[in-house]
């Protein structure tokens, strides 16, 4: 056994005991080393989430701290270290299994070593209430070593790292120290480091802009009251803040209520330490007394100027706080945001969720006061959703009616009746003559200059939520096209359509949909072949790299919950959704449902009105990845086959939207949409199970699960029980983690995944 570094170049495998360390084993991008974790762990970049879950975890405690309140998790941590007890079990044999016997099968050796032959095990000597005692690990390891080392002279060295980073200079260090320790390339570590350093540099420096001196005080506990300690005050002065609780490096340390009272601060954020925003939210709730008519468990903290301004904040504490873990750039972000969230600098606001460190994609935040998402209600502009239950639906027809009303009476604002905001109407957004960018209720411009970082969070109206890349925009693509017909007009050859065009596929990010695409993108190949066979010689490279991979005309639409910002039927986080759009560089509208305040079909045709508009594209062709189910598909033909009306404030001189309709997929056997999904080596996972419409839900018990795999033998094992392989009945639901295949060319069909080109159809 070896506690040293200075090993020659040696084949890596990590048991880590942290949630920090398996975070930042993930952005080291050596996930795929990981054979054992903690029973803490949560996340690991670009490992597979079935994969994840399946890793072995060897700690376990007596403590379960989502079924106990604060009190009492205080009161057993405090009585097993005052017994000098651990709080952790370290499960020696399922280490040992999973270093010793997993090294053995041949599925997970290396191409370039018959086996393993180094193990790093990371723990931490920075605080026993975290993780299991570093020197626990290391008698752990020592035993294992010694057992094995006698059964064979060649066992593989263990390496115990031990990590105690307490500012966050020194958890850029710890990202070095583990890197090294496991043989990542220095040029890796360094871009793990500095993403996070310049995360904190970018927003310290954005925070020179501010208005005034926030005071906050950061907690790491409610009952009793914990003050934030180590790297969380410094966390706070990154914001642009005044931290007035706690001291940078040292621990964080109980305190009593008047102390926060004493201290004055301007915001609370309750961060406490392992829980969730869901869980931190909650108990802030109910020791502040907010929402019930409940009685503060701590009177004075009526007293408090946060409390008194409804400046109080719960977020994300296990992932944004407590580890010591690059994810601390994120949670300075997002200190930052909370902090100045009263302040009605709505340009500051904006530029703090379009740096690159704060959170995308997660509900990190919210004020304990309103029933709103915090990251979808401002001060400074629009209430703009509901993130508090009830009939939302209701709600949502209440501000409608009151929309439309004001805007007859021509007024510029109504006050919302649940959160007592003023929202601008369309009057006066239509007055000001722009987007202001802060993502309104109500915006008639598509949130035009909402900054893209932002637009999946806050958007209320259909909108481009992604533009491809590949060309400077679609419009830029059609005008060169315009030039290049004229160009073959001179030379004689033959001409292409008259009218722009553009295929509009509904994408619900599964499956389906992404066969759709494969399919529209190899048809489009094979049209610009032909086209380009007839002028071959007149403009063919310029032609080339326009059409090359046949998504140039195609933009994915995607319809999602508008309070939840989640897809229907699926149950894909909005974010998700972009993330795909983004990987395969494809033009994506986000059409936001208000639940019984618009109808579905007025809500596309607005979509379809922006795209014509904003794109200046004239023949839609709407497709879909439908398999068989023909009411469904006649449905689409009785909604989307008749003209709709253009709903824009920029109407066509038609008034009217005419679309053709195209089923890539119908007709297409199962076993040739299985290996297309092979082919692209897209994984596609179950992301919800239904009870299907025709009773077949059951039969996949035990077949299908949230989280496996979609494949063959799933498939091949749903029609055996009497159910449909692709769950068209609605058995299942699918996530296509497109950002997973060989590449995108691959996963377009591009090219083959040994990644030689494949000939054009």
């Amino acid at each position: 056994m070896n506690d040293d570094d200075d090993e020659a170049v040696m084949e890596v495998r990590v048991v880590s005991l942290l949630p920090s360390a398996t975070e930042i084993v993930g952005r080291l991008g050596i996930g795929d080393k990981l054979i054992a974790i903690s029973h803490e762990c949560d996340v690991c970049d670009g490992v597979d989430r079935a994969v994840f879950e399946s890793l072995p975890r060897v700690t376990t405690t007596d403590i379960d701290i989502h079924a106990l309140s604060q009190t009492s998790i205080d009161s057993r941590v405090k009585s097993t270290i005052g017994s000098s007890k651990s709080l952790y079990s370290i499960n020696q044999a399922t280490i040992e299994n999973a270093i010793f016997n997993n090294n053995n099968d041949s599925h997970d050796k290396p191409e370039s070593a018959t086996a393993w032959n180094k193990v790093v095990v990371i723990t931490q000597s920075l605080c026993d209430v975290c993780a299991p005692a570093e020197n626990d690990v290391k008698s752990t390891c020592a035993r294992i070593f010694a057992r094995n080392k006698e059964k064979n002279s060649d066992s593989i060295d263990i390496q115990v790292l031990s990590v105690q980073p307490s500012d966050c200079q020194q958890i850029a260090d710890s990202v070095s120290a583990i890197g090294n320790a496991c043989g990542v390339d220095a040029r890796e570590i360094n871009r793990v480091r500095n993403e996070m350093l310049m995360g904190l540099e970018s927003l310290k420096k954005l925070m020179l802009k501010r208005t005034e001196n926030v005071r906050v005080a950061v907690v790491e506990w409610l009952e009793p009251v914990f003050c934030g300690g180590h790297w969380v005050p410094e966390m706070v002065e990154y914001a642009g803040c005044v931290n007035v609780l706690g001291e940078k490096t040292q621990k964080s340390k109980e305190i009593e209520w008047s102390d926060v009272k004493n201290a004055d601060p301007d915001v609370i954020i309750v961060a406490c330490c392992g829980f969730d925003l869901s869980r931190n939210l909650s108990d802030a709730r109910r020791v502040f007394g907010v929402g019930r008519g409940e009685e503060t468990t701590a009177p004075m903290m009526m007293m408090l100027k946060a409390v008194q301004n409804k400046r109080v904040y719960a977020v994300d504490g296990n992932k944004f706080f407590a580890r010591p873990a690059p994810s601390v750039a994120a949670g300075a972000a997002v200190i930052a945001r909370v902090a100045f969230d009263h302040t009605g600098e709505a340009q500051l606001l904006n530029e703090i969720e379009a740096l690159d460190c704060y959170p995308r994609g997660d509900r990190c935040w919210q004020n304990i006061f309103f029933e709103q998402h915090a990251n979808n209600v401002s001060y400074f502009g629009d209430g703009v959703g509901d993130d508090g239950g009830g009939d939302c639906g209701d709600v949502e027809d209440v501000w409608m009616r009151m929309h439309e009303e004001a805007c007859g009476r021509g007024e510029k604002f109504y006050v919302d009746e649940r959160s007592g905001f003023r929202v601008f109407t369309r009057v006066a957004h239509e007055e000001r003559g722009k987007c202001c960018g802060s993502g309104c209720r109500h915006c008639p411009f598509a949130h035009e200059n909402v900054h893209p970082a932002r637009k999946a969070r806050v958007i209320q109206q259909p909108a481009v939520v992604y533009q491809r890349k590949r060309t400077r925009s679609v419009r830029t693509a059609l005008e060169q096209e315009e030039k290049e017909q004229g160009e073959q007009e001179e030379c004689g050859a033959a001409q292409a359509s008259n009218d722009p065009s553009m295929t509009v596929l509904f994408w619900s990010g599964g499956k389906d949909s992404f066969l759709a695409l494969r399919a529209i993108a190899r048809a489009e190949r094979a049209k610009l072949f032909e086209k380009e066979k007839e002028t071959r010689g007149v403009c063919l490279k310029e032609n080339e790299e326009q059409h090359e991979d046949g998504l140039e005309r195609l933009c994915l639409l995607t319809t999602f919950d508008a309070r939840t910002r989640v897809v229907a039927h699926q149950e894909l986080p909005f974010d998700v959704i972009v993330r795909q759009a983004e990987f395969l560089d494809v033009t994506l509208i986000g059409v936001p449902l208000h639940s019984g305040a618009v109808r579905y079909e007025q809500r596309i045709a607005a979509a379809l009105s922006l795209i014509q508009n904003e794109l200046k594209i004239t023949n839609l062709t709407l497709a879909f990845g439908d398999l068989h189910l023909e009411h469904i598909i006649q449905w689409r033909k009785h909604v989307f086959g008749k003209p709709m009306k253009d709903l824009s404030n920029r109407n066509h001189e038609s008034g009217e939207i005419h679309v053709r309709l195209e089923f890539p997929l119908v007709g297409v056997e199962y076993g040739e949409l299985l290996e297309e999904l092979e082919r692209s080596t897209v994984p596609c996972v179950v992301s919800a199970r239904d009870g299907g419409e025709s009773g077949g839900g059951g039969c996949v018990d035990g077949i299908v699960d949230v989280g496996m795999r979609f494949d063959r033998s799933v498939a091949r094992e749903l029609q055996e029980v009497g159910a449909d392989g692709f769950g068209e009945n609605g058995e299942f639901h699918t996530q296509a983690q497109v950002w997973l295949a060989q590449s995108r060319n691959t996963a377009i069909g591009l090219e083959n995944a040994d990644r030689s080109s494949t000939a054009i159809p």
